[in-house]
């Protein structure tokens, strides 16, 4: 009878250690399944991002969603969008400079606005020199020339 009971008290004990064993593993697997979910989590993010920064350098010029982008820009912000004149571009180490001046008329604020749209536009744009006079007309209007640059990945063509 002793050992009868012995016998069931070891194999009680095994059982024992082996559900704390799957216990073990079961929390394993649930840090696991929590880190896979957040690296999930961080490549949907880094997808977003790649997606963002590959609108904010193309890998082509786009020269006419650039025009359509500027004069909506230039619109709203209550200007008129006079001249865009891309000079010729440069080639760099990985990427193109798009040289371009951009010729707006209209008040202030407009431009600080148009500025900022710029900033925060769908492409990448470094503004190297503003330049602001009179407008053509006697109300109070400026005359603004920006001279940026626009870029896109790749070679040139």
């Amino acid at each position: 009878m002793l050992l009868l009971v012995y016998s069931q008290f070891s194999t009680l004990r095994a059982v024992r250690q082996q559900v704390t064993a799957q216990q073990d593993a079961l929390q394993q697997a649930r840090l696991r399944l929590q880190a896979l979910a957040q690296v999930k989590g961080q490549a949907d993010r880094l997808q977003q991002q790649l997606s963002t920064l590959q609108g904010l350098l193309p890998d082509r010029p786009d020269e006419g969603g650039l025009l359509a982008e500027w004069q909506g820009m230039a619109n709203d912000c209550g200007l008129q969008l006079l001249q865009v004149q891309f000079a010729d571009y440069l080639q760099q180490k990985e990427y193109v400079e798009m040289p371009v001046t951009i010729v707006l008329e209209g008040q202030y604020e407009g431009l600080l606005a148009f500025l900022m749209d710029l900033q925060q536009g769908t492409r990448a744009v470094k503004v190297k020199e503003i330049k602001i006079g009179k407008g053509r007309q006697e109300a109070p209007l400026m005359r603004v020339e920006l001279t940026a640059a626009v870029f896109y990945t790749g070679q040139l063509k």
